[in-house]
């Protein structure tokens, strides 16, 4: 599949990371594809369409800016070329009252695809009722590089329990510090921004060890070092972190509303609220080392739910799908043709 991510503005800083972190830019490794700025493809419409339809497939982060960048593109391409044009969900569900002015401009956005994906299932139900029988939202996570992350290998230990931090919701630590205080005797807040947290100084007189926001090696670092961590995100996201975590085997008592601990922490799936569920379950960890293992080891396995081979799957499946449906050639006949072109033979084939 000739794959090509295309915004406004690409984030350069989480492109170059290797690894990557976990996300919608993962889906240009899953595919070797390419990312672009509009604006670096040139300022004639013809010059830009030529290089559009060079690709398969063009796929769009639907956030506040690049939703618009939709229509830009399909009063381009139109509606009958052989170039796939797909949007994905951006922000979860409980951001989108702050993300989009109004109902209507993210529904525009999913019209204007010919696939429209979200990353978790509530996502999808939510965005399936506002386009209704006009369009399909399929269900497709963000890829994870699992293969990659499981490969990482630390010198030390670290005897804590990991709180991950969010900037989202005001960057809550007032409950997740009341819950984690006394479910372990070593506790840490871990990917924190000072200049995102609104109630820092609360944040910085509770919390007794801080790991400020670092590189994504790091973090992962931190992670496989952590002995298990506490994910109190309230979200109906999908939860890379918690992809991240399950990864590197890191043991996860977190929110039920995420997407990642649902499939990969079925046993520790808590409302992040519930302080003694929580205390008792890692209270358990901590008195059976087989319990310990067995979150551990599941997280591991189900997380290739989200890596690199069942997530292309996914997506071809939908563009497959869309294709056939459309009635246009297979991406399969697609790549026949162009090898057999580069024999010199295209001008013996039907497609």
């Amino acid at each position: 599949m000739k794959y090509l991510y295309l915004a406004y503005n690409l984030f350069d800083s989480v492109l170059k990371n290797k690894p990557m972190m976990s996300g919608c830019y993962q889906w240009i490794r899953a595919f070797n594809g390419d990312a672009k700025n509009l604006k670096d493809l040139g300022q004639e419409d013809s010059e830009i369409l030529a290089k559009l339809e060079k690709y398969d497939v063009i796929m769009v982060n639907a956030d506040g800016a690049d939703c618009h960048l939709l229509s830009e593109i399909r009063s381009l391409l139109g509606w009958s070329s052989s170039t796939t044009l797909v949007l994905n969900q951006d922000y979860a569900p409980e951001i989108w009252t702050t993300a989009f002015q109004f109902p209507v401009e993210f529904k525009d956005a999913m019209m204007q695809a010919d696939c429209v994906f979200a990353t978790a299932p509530i996502a999808r139900d939510l965005m399936q009722a506002m386009v209704g029988d006009k369009k399909q939202v399929t269900l497709c996570p963000h890829p994870v590089e699992t293969h990659v992350l499981r490969k990482f290998r630390s010198t030390y230990t670290s005897d804590h329990l990991a709180v991950f931090w969010h900037r989202y919701f005001g960057g809550e630590t007032f409950v997740p510090y009341v819950v984690a205080q006394k479910c372990y005797r070593n506790v840490s807040l871990i990917g924190y921004s000072e200049s995102e947290d609104p109630n820092a100084r609360r944040t910085k007189c509770t919390f007794k060890r801080i790991f400020p926001l670092m590189t994504f090696n790091d973090y992962i670092k931190v992670l496989h070092e952590a002995k298990f961590g506490f994910e109190p995100f309230r979200s109906y996201s999908f939860g890379r972190s918690t992809c991240d975590s399950a990864a590197v085997g890191l043991p996860v008592v977190g929110s039920e509303s995420l997407f990642s601990m649902q499939v990969n922490y079925p046993m520790t799936c808590v409302d992040p609220y519930d302080v003694n569920k929580i205390r008792a379950l890692f209270d358990r960890m901590n008195r059976d080392p087989t319990f310990y293992n067995d979150v551990k080891t599941t997280a591991q396995y189900n997380v290739d739910f989200f890596g690199h081979d069942a997530c292309r799957e996914r997506f071809t499946a939908m563009v497959e799908g869309y294709r056939k449906s459309a009635g246009l050639s297979s991406l399969s006949s697609l790549e026949e043709l162009d090898r057999q072109a580069k024999r010199g033979e295209a001008d013996r084939v039907v497609v």
